[in-house]
This record gives structure tokens, sequence and C-alpha cells, in this order.
């Protein structure tokens, strides 16, 4: 997904990456049908051990997999910004009156765009009384239908006064997601402080610094996860990724639109998009024919024919005898090769996010597994054969060999449930430790377990904390780390600033928060080794004042008071933590009249050095566009070709420009602009979006260097 990294969340049902027309094109009866989830997120030290940004590593993950299974749903940016009623141990927070308002002035802005059913996924102990509060009002004052879903309720729970087993859940799924050893842990918590609890039998008890709990090692982290994710699904009212029994035809031949149930040489196969699929496809001299047809007519194995599903016990056991010999090693076994293997794991990686949703996947010396999350328009059978033909071509180039490569078919099996999710990434994990060729999965350089780049959990990535957030990100730290940071007074912390609004029929509701993710990214490796050590990143601002952008749906706005209030009680905290200056780096010109003012207000009360960077637009701007491109035009959509051009449609871009000037003149995008653009989208490329971004984090990192 390029770097449009907002949160931990599936492409398909974020908000942040829909168009308003899309938004404005769902029938009545869809938006009714559709829940919007907003997910709360707190920041906070809970006697675990862990970062401070825990509730959002496993929160997001439980919330991805949940949502694999649902229709009808989308899922908005998380509000990082609530209740943190406790010092010393909780972080980032905001006063009650202000975490209220956030809360209600999304569900507005959800209930503007058309949508009735909102779901707040709180993970945080301090916020859940807060999320109730809100849901009671706004159903009680605007109709609409609000749940909530506590991950306490769940199986997990980071509240320093639940039962151990519920703390100890959370523990080690935030362990397993973040890769944490046990040893490490422990010495995170040696360095925290004593606890403070007191009154814990007197609601709501008083819990300045939680006790600490010791790591159990006995826990499985994904098997935890898989199963909070499936109580979770079932509260959203999922159905599992199990397709409908085929019905029959004369001779028990199975009837199901498109290719359903059907058979190639020896296996079964369903192919149908949209579910997830354990996928094994192997090497011409794995497994040989004759073996595998004399199983087939000693099990009565579908020989005459006719077709038997994968959940048959006679396909099991044909399965574990294939798997057997196969691990055996039998063959020439060219995925040895290191080179051949690599090709194999480039094909694997190529489409993911495109075709399918790569989640699990390993490399054996005569064979692969692959576990994928189909995608509608593309096939399973389309998808193994183009893995398999580019392989077998370059492959034989390797091997100067012309003849047959792969066994011409596959085996395929589609996954039940959470239980059968997590028992076939647990034996692709560690195919390669039970065939004796690694002591552990990570070990093995070819597999999900052991790529630099992946965990193994669905979209492809290296764990809850995406690999896209920016570098030197505060609540990836523990307290006691972010307490020995040298020369904080010194330091510049960067706060983003962006929103979700409107951008045009071609572009993205989330680019103003995306584009800030974008030039961090590309600024932060800009600066020299000296300078990188001192600059720091604050939790981002996602969601922004975007009233001008009213009647355009998908837009979420917060009001002034309610931005600048955020803003400050982020500062203050950051002040708290020792720092002495920051840079709120905004992209939303709608925020800056709030930003400044709130600026000042910064450096009279706190007395810290703050201000705020802004990218320069690009000097090959045409002298017309400079004028009028203030709004999803040729430089905002360069640069989302240059970041994220996935999420573009360049088929849909428009020019058009304002009437007349709107210099010192207040106005809504829809008394100037019919389509919410203003400028010529048309006129974009990716090469010119690279160059203006490359020229832009230049141009950031020079300024924060001489803040430094």
């Amino acid at each position: 997904m390029g770097t449009s990294w907002l949160a931990n969340a599936h492409h398909e049902n974020f908000w942040p990456h829909h168009s308003w027309p899309e938004f404005a094109a769902l029938s009545d009866d869809a938006r009714a049908r559709t829940s919007v989830v907003l997910p709360v997120h707190g920041f906070a030290d809970h006697g675990l051990g862990l970062p401070l940004d825990a509730e959002e590593v496993v929160g997001s993950e439980i919330l991805k997999r949940a949502a694999m299974g649902c229709d009808s749903l989308l899922v908005l940016p998380p509000l990082r910004f609530a209740l943190a009623p406790y010092q010393r141990s909780t972080f980032f927070g905001v006063d009650a009156d202000t975490a209220y308002d956030h809360m209600r002035e999304i569900v507005k802005s959800v209930k503007s765009a058309g949508f009735a059913k909102i779901i707040f996924f709180n993970t945080s102990p301090w916020n859940e009384e807060l999320a109730a509060t809100v849901a009671l009002d706004t159903h009680v004052e605007w109709g609409m239908e609000t749940r909530v879903v506590n991950v306490s309720k769940l199986g997990m729970s980071f509240h320093p006064g639940a039962p151990i087993p519920a703390r100890a859940n959370a523990q080690a799924a935030a362990m397993h997601l973040l890769g944490l050893s046990a040893a490490g842990v422990r010495a995170n918590l040696e360095r925290a402080g004593r606890g403070d609890v007191r009154d814990a039998d007197f609601r709501p008890g008083n819990f300045q610094q939680p006790e600490l709990l010791a790591p159990d090692e006995s826990l499985d982290g994904e098997t935890i996860l898989a199963a909070v994710a499936a109580h979770f699904s079932q509260a959203l009212g999922a159905r599992a990724s199990r397709p409908p029994k085929p019905p029959k035809q004369a001779g028990g031949t199975p009837a199901l639109p498109g290719k359903g149930w059907h058979s190639r040489d020896y296996l079964p196969h369903f192919d149908q998009p949209g579910l997830v699929q354990s996928i094994t496809f192997r090497l011409h001299d794995s497994v040989p024919a004759k073996v595998v047809e004399q199983w087939r007519i000693e099990l009565d194995c579908g020989d005459d024919g006719t077709v038997v599903p994968s959940d048959d016990p006679r396909s099991v056991e044909l399965r574990k005898r294939i798997a057997e010999y196969e691990d055996a090693g039998h063959g020439a076994c060219h995925l040895r090769d290191a080179s051949i293997a690599e090709l194999v794991e480039n094909a694997l990686l190529h489409f993911d996010g495109e075709r399918y949703a790569l989640l699990e996947w390993c490399v054996m010396p005569n064979h692969v597994h692959v576990l994928i999350a189909t995608r509608e328009g593309h096939t399973v059978s389309d998808i193994v054969h183009s893995w398999k033909s580019f392989v077998a071509k370059k492959a034989n180039a390797i091997l100067g060999d012309q003849g047959a490569f792969w066994m011409p078919d596959y085996h395929d099996r589609y996954v039940r449930d959470e239980g059968h999710l997590a028992g076939i990434r647990e034996y692709i994990r560690n195919n390669p430790v039970k065939a004796g060729l690694a002591k552990t999965a990570q070990e093995w350089k070819f597999g999900s377990a052991g790529h630099p780049g992946s965990a193994g959990v669905p979209p492809a990535q290296t764990s809850g904390r995406d690999a896209r957030a920016p570098r030197n990100y505060l609540p990836a730290f523990t307290p006691a780390e972010i307490d020995s940071l040298p020369d904080k007074h010194n330091a510049l912390v960067i706060i983003p600033a962006g929103a979700i609004e409107q951008h045009g029929p071609h572009l993205p509701v989330g680019v103003d928060a995306i584009l800030g993710q974008a030039l961090l990214a590309g600024t932060l490796p800009k600066l020299s080794a000296e300078a990188a050590r001192r600059v720091f990143v604050a939790p981002p601002v996602t969601f922004g004042k975007s009233n001008e952008h009213d009647g355009f749906p998908g837009t979420i706005t917060i009001s002034a008071r309610t931005l600048r209030r955020v803003l400050y009680e982020v500062a203050a905290e950051l002040c708290s933590m020792g720092f002495g200056r920051i840079a709120i780096l905004n992209t939303h010109g709608g925020n800056s009249p709030v930003i400044v003012y709130t600026l000042r207000e910064i450096q009279s009360t706190l007395g810290m050095r703050a201000g705020m960077l802004k990218a320069p637009l690009s000097l090959e701007l045409s002298d017309h566009e400079a004028r009028n491109g203030i709004h999803a035009g040729e430089w905002e959509t360069a640069l989302m070709l240059a970041c994220a051009p996935e999420l573009v449609r360049m088929d849909k871009a428009v020019r058009e420009c304002p009437a007349r000037p709107l210099d010192s003149v207040a106005w809504m995008t829809r008394d100037v602009s019919q389509s919410g653009v203003m400028g010529d989208a048309t006129a974009a490329t990716a090469e010119k979006g690279r160059a203006w971004m490359d020229a832009a984090s230049k141009a950031l990192a020079a300024q924060i260097s001489r803040l430094l």
C-alpha cells in the first residue's frame, strides 16, 4: 500500500481509501446495512512491559482479522486522543469534554454521510465509560444504532485490575505481534516504576501505576489473537468464510455458479473469489503420479471421476500421505537453490494487495505452501497459474532445462473459521521445523515466519505496528525509554496534522493524512545521522477541521475548538515529558488558522519553541495552477500517484477551477466546485509526483535541520 499508512487496516473496508462519489453512490439500503467502526485506542503503561501503543497494535490486528468475514463494514482511522487519567502511566490524553466532543463530532460526520449504525471498538480500560456515554447520547439525540465492543469482553484486557489470565492474554498477543521476547519484556518491567494501586475494590479504583505482570511463556499469542478475533467477528455479525454446500446434480456432480467444486487431475478444488484459501503446489517429481493414483484407488478418493470435497475424510487422508511423502525430500528438490526459492517468493509477493492478500507462505525444497485471501475478479486457478508459469520459465533458464518444472495440479482448501485459520498458519510456518530443516520457524529464510518484511499477518506486513509508520515514533517507546532519552529539551517532536475529507472523484478522502505520512517517510531518511537521533514523531492528528467540505459524503470534520484542544494537550504532554521543541506538519489548509493561534498559545503558556512545517509547492506548477490548484489538483494528485497510486483513479480526474478569486473570502467547496476539485487534476503524472515529493522532502529536511 505504498506509504499510505494511517492504521493497520484492510484496504477494502478502510474509510479513508474511498472517494466521496463512492460514498454518494451507495444506495439507502446499502447505507442502512453498513456498520461503521470507530476504533478507540489509548497510550498507556499497563504494567505489562510493552510500548505505549500496545493497545493499537493488538486492537487493530483483532479488528482487521474480524473484518475479513464481514459484509457491509467500514472502518474509520482510530481515535487516539481520549481519556488518560493517570499522570505516571497514561499518555497523550485530553480532558473529558474534549474527548466527548471529539467522538460525537466524528459520529455526526458519519451520520451526515447517511450511515445509521456505528460500533465503538475500544481497547482502553479508561475509555469504556466514555464510549458508553457517547453511544447512548448519540442514540438518544440522533436516533443512530450504536454499540460498544470492549476488548475486555473478548477474552483479554489491558486493565491492571482485570483477572491475570485476561491481562496475560493481552500481553502475549502484543509480544507476538511486536516480536518481543520474554526476556525483553522482563527487562522492560525491571525498568518500570513500582505498582501504585489504591482502592482497587472501591470503584473505579485508583491505578496510578499498574502492578507488574511477568510474561507467561506457555501462552501462544497467535492462538489468542485468532480466538479473540473470532469472538469479535461473531459480535460484528460476520459470516465465516465457508462456501455454501454444493447442491448435487445427477451422478453426484456439484452445481454452482462459476467453477465452484471441480476437479483437475487428482485433486478437488473449490474456486470462488472472496475466500481465504490454503494452497500447495509442487515440483513435478516431488510425488510421482503413479503413487498418488495408487493412493486414490486405495482410499476410493474420486478415481471414477467424481469430485470429493477437501474436507471429506478420504481427501484428508490423501493430503496427509502426500504431505508426508514430499516432506521426506523426494525428487530433485530444485527449490533448495536460493536463487530459485527467491523467484518463488518474489512471485508470491508481487501481486500481494492487488489480486489477493498474502497471509502466510513457505517455500520448501520440493513444494510451496501459501495462504491467501482472494479478491473479486481473481480465481485461485488463475493466481496459481501466474505464479507457476513465471517461476518455471525463470527457473528452467537457471537450470538450463526445458522440461516440466511443476506438477500440473495444485491443492487448495478454503478456510472455514478462525480456528481453522490458526491451525493452517501454524502448519505453514512450522513446516520446515517438522521436516527437520530448521530448529525454529524464524530460521527458515524463504517463508513468512523468517521474512524481514512480513510476520504473516493479513495483509502481509511486518507486525501489528505497520512498518510504514514513521521511525522514532514516540508511542513505540516504553515510558522508561522516553525518560532515558538524552537532551530532550533540544530535541524536536513532529506532530503530523491532516484530515479526512473529500478530494474529488479521483482521490480518496484520506489524501491529507496519507500525504503527511508520505512526506515523513521521505523526509526522515534525508536527515543527517546526528539530526535523526534528535527528531521524534508524536501520534498523528488524523481528523481535522474540514467543514468547508460539508455536503460531500465521506468527509469527517471536527470543530475548531476540538482541534485546538487536541493540539494543545499533545503539546502539553510532550512538555511534561521534557521536550522543548515541537513542529506541526500540517497537510490540510483548513487546519492552518487554528494551528497558528494554538501555537501562539503553546509558546506563551508552555514556554515551548513551537511552529509549523509545510511542504513548499513545486516551482514547476504553472502560474494558473499555483493560483487555482488549491485542492485535489495537479499537486496533490501527482503526489498521490507517487506514494499511493493504487488509490488514484485518473480516469475520474477532472479540471475545475473556481470562477472567482477566493482570497479573503469565506467559502464552502459546494459553492465553487461541483466535483470537489479546485485545479487541474488531469495534468498530474507519477513522474512529476516523485520529483515533487523528493524536492518537498528535501526542503522539509532542511527546515527541520535548521530547527535543531
